[in-house]
């Protein structure tokens, strides 16, 4: 901790001047000291030197206008710029407002210290009226792990600064950390750094390179190797071996004797197997097999109770069958399936059936005709004994006549000169007989004529040859032209 009241400071009075040769320095450039109106007749210099003399200049004018505290605060913006260095500007805007409201009591208040007044407060004797606010420090730096911090205090009264160093917080070692880690196997050894840094800001503190020393084997699961199943009847082995799981290297093999397994009875089977019936006993042998190696454990001959009759369905037998007018009757018998022994008889009555009427036939039918109508006879008998039931005779009307296509009858052909007939007949497609008929004419065609033919002639002289047309149809010559040469 230090206190800058500790430190030499020269006063003056009205006709002293300050003998540090830079402040001399600033009063020669400043032409003479300004007038000074403050309350106080003293004015306190720091011995903190200022580093530009632009900067005092400032200080120096505004602690002769303002008094003794201004001057005061001024000289904490200086020593601010001197802890700073070339950061003054930045720290200044940084701190002003907080320097102003700490010092604000003291640049206001009108304290009439005398010069004596004065230099109690910078001596730094104890009972000094200092009124440090240490609740509202201003820190200026803080510390670090190797470098410390710097804390001031205002008074309120004078505005003076009292300086207090924070030592140095130190490293705080963090836990360590391996790095550059290699695992030690069991054929080879490992390493690693052990790496303690600062917990705070990470600075290396120390760095130890650690040797792991080879590890033992790791025995592996056994693996089973050269197996030998055993049997119903011999023993088997194998060998348990066991490796490192991390070199492979074999750390043990052991043999290893398998019991015989013994024979496992399967479920018992039949075999020669004789039925039993219903007359006689029956048999069969009770066998037990090994269901691995099938080797035959056991045999025992079974013997079976004779079993009893089975009915069968009953059938019938001596059967009179029933007709419409009488009864019937047979034997209801019952056998058995197996042997076929007769296990009962009895008769059974049955009733006479009663005729039965079959689909209704027709007899003595005489066919309607297109003009005449027709009848038959229409007859039930029994379907079952033939006996005619009922009979009663049904007449039919006259069909009519049914007109078929017509035809033409008597055709007389029209020629080129003469018209031609026919007649449309209509007859009965049933009968033949005729229903009606028409006569037709037809026109005469007249004729067609052919194309000119060339015909000779010696009737006339200078004629070449005649043109001659002739119909097509009936071969009249229609015209004849003579040609001359």
């Amino acid at each position: 901790m230090s206190d800058r009241t500790n430190e030499p400071f020269e006063y003056r009075d009205e006709t002293e001047l300050i003998s540090y040769p830079e402040y001399n320095v600033l009063y020669e450039e400043l032409g003479a000291p300004p007038e000074y109106e403050g309350p106080e007749k003293t004015v306190p210099i720091m011995k903190d030197p200022v580093r530009t003399v632009a900067g005092f200049r400032g200080l120096l004018v505004s602690a002769f206008k303002g008094g003794g505290a201004v001057l005061c605060a001024l000289i904490l913006l200086g020593s601010l710029a001197v802890s700073h260095g070339s950061d003054m500007g930045e720290t200044s805007e940084k701190l002003g407002q907080r320097v102003s409201e700490a010092q604000r009591p003291a640049v206001t208040k009108q304290t009439g210290y005398t010069p004596k007044a004065f230099k109690e407060l910078w001596s730094g004797d104890p009972e000094g009226p200092h009124n440090y606010d240490l609740t509202d420090p201003v820190t200026l730096r803080d510390a670090t792990c190797t470098s410390d911090g710097l804390t001031e205090y205002v008074c309120a009264d004078c505005g003076v600064i009292h300086s207090e160093v924070i030592p140095a917080t130190g490293h705080d070692p963090g836990d360590p950390v391996h790095e550059n880690e290699t695992e030690a196997t069991c054929s080879a050894e490992g390493s690693y750094d052990e790496v303690v840094c600062c917990a705070v800001c990470g600075e290396e503190l120390s760095r130890e390179h650690v040797h792991v020393a080879v590890q033992p084997h790791t025995p592996g699961e056994a693996e089973i190797e050269s197996e030998i199943e055993p049997t119903c009847t011999t023993e088997g082995s194998r060998e348990l071996v066991t490796c490192c799981v991390y070199c492979g290297e074999e750390l043990s093999r052991e043999t290893e004797t398998i019991p015989a397994t013994g024979h496992k009875a399967a479920a018992a089977v039949r075999e020669r197997v004789k039925a039993a019936t219903c007359t006689r006993t029956g048999s069969y042998d009770e066998v037990v097999y090994c269901s691995v190696c099938h080797e035959e454990l056991s045999r025992t001959t079974r013997v079976t109770a004779k079993t009893s009759h089975t009915r069968a369905a009953a059938v019938k037998e001596n059967e009179v069958a029933a007709t419409c007018n009488a009864g019937g009757h047979y034997d209801e018998v019952v056998y058995c399936s197996q042997c076929h022994t007769e296990l009962s008889r009895k008769t059974v009555a049955t009733s006479a059936l009663g005729h039965t009427a079959g689909s209704a036939k027709h007899e003595n039918a005489v066919a309607a005709t297109c003009e005449t109508g027709g009848h038959y006879d229409e007859v039930v008998y029994c379907s079952r004994c033939g006996t005619e039931l009922s009979r009663k005779t049904v007449t039919t009307a006259a069909t009519g006549h049914t007109p078929g296509e017509e035809k033409r009858e008597n055709n007389d052909p029209a020629t080129c000169t003469a018209k031609g007939s026919y007649e449309l007949a209509v007859y009965c497609t049933s009968c033949g007989k005729e229903l009606s008929r028409t006569y037709h004419t037809v026109a005469a065609k007249g004729h067609n004529p052919g194309s000119p033919v060339r015909e000779r002639t010696d009737s006339a002289a200078n004629v070449a040859y005649e043109e001659v047309v002739y119909c097509t149809r009936c071969g009249e010559e229609l015209s004849r032209r003579p040609v001359k040469e």
